[in-house]
């Protein structure tokens, strides 16, 4: 399993053989693992031991880790002295979108697809429902104060997106600006009096009616009166987003790739895949519809009575 939610526990193991194969004990066994935004969370903590060459590490992924792929580097140090590098990864996703992709393709265990490349095909397919189910506003001016009505004055720096509510466009689980986030889900730019490009730095108010704060880069000074534009750029939900459908289309795009990577399988002997039983493909993209239906659905809304 290499995709996780948040607050499982995460066990990494890891063993270590000399260059005759035996299992051997280095002096130093450390874990170190960084979150998507390369921070890293744990930071050369020593591992567990289980028997000669066998290391564990349990870690509790919290209740707000962010969403994405996690790094894993195990540092394992001799006394010759000689330092070795383990590498690996796991997911931290909004759900168990792996077990359900196994179900829905068909294919139920690691023999045909390791899970860390399903954990790969299913974080990829996320990525793609995430950019083609939100509404894309580009170069858009924002609205006055909500409170005040002020609008760029020197002074003020609270404004409204002319749309909302913001959506999480990147996944990683919150709706942020540049100012809190590696993952930036709206940006902006401004010009000055003489014409001068420069990025806007952006804190989200709350993210349900669209209020923000804009700065100049310095993340204090607001934006001057005689600027010569101001621009935004993010993303917005349609008022029939189903979070349910969208996971259920998120699984579906990812039993498509699936499948198309799946047609490999006359290359592989019968005796290759699981249960010694052949994997038909009869329509490679009956996955991929299902996925547009349920987007569909969840893009267009739904009108009754007449």
């Amino acid at each position: 399993m290499s995709v996780y939610t948040r607050s499982e526990d995460f066990t990494h193991w890891v063993t270590i053989k000399d260059r005759t194969n035996i299992k051997v004990d280095p002096n130093v066994v450390q874990m170190n693992i960084y979150d998507p935004c390369n921070r890293r969370v744990v930071s050369n903590a020593s591992m567990g031991k289980n028997a000669t060459g066998e290391y564990y590490y349990y870690y509790t992924i919290p209740s707000s880790a962010t969403y994405g792929r996690y790094d894993i580097k195990v540092v394992a140090e001799s006394s010759t002295p000689t330092t070795t590098n383990f590498k690996d990864e796991f997911f931290v996703m909004p759900w168990d979108v792996e077990e359900e992709v196994r179900q829905i393709s068909g294919i139920a265990d690691e023999k045909s697809i390791a899970d860390r490349d399903l954990s790969n095909l299913c974080w990829m397919a996320y990525q793609r429902a995430l950019r083609e189910v939100y509404i894309h506003h580009y170069k858009e001016t924002p609205n006055p104060n909500v409170s005040s009505g002020a609008g760029i004055d020197g002074t003020n720096v609270y404004f409204q997106t002319k749309h909302f509510p913001l959506a999480d466009s990147n996944g990683d689980g919150v709706v942020s600006g540049n100012t809190s986030s590696c993952a930036t889900d709206v940006t902006g730019w401004w010009l000055s009096s003489t014409g001068a490009y420069s990025k806007l730095d952006i804190a989200i108010t709350q993210s349900e009616n669209g209020t923000i704060e804009i700065y100049q880069a310095d993340g204090t000074t607001a934006l001057p009166s005689n600027n010569n534009g101001v621009y935004l750029d993010y993303w917005v939900r349609y008022e029939s987003f189903n979070q349910y459908l969208f996971q259920q289309a998120v699984c579906f795009l990812a039993a498509h790739y699936l499948a198309v990577r799946m047609k490999s399988v006359d290359h592989v002997t019968i005796a290759d895949l699981a249960r010694n039983t052949p994997i038909l493909i009869k329509d490679e993209r009956r996955f991929y519809k299902e996925y547009q239906r349920l987007m569909n659905l969840i893009r267009r809304p739904r009108i009754s009575g007449v």
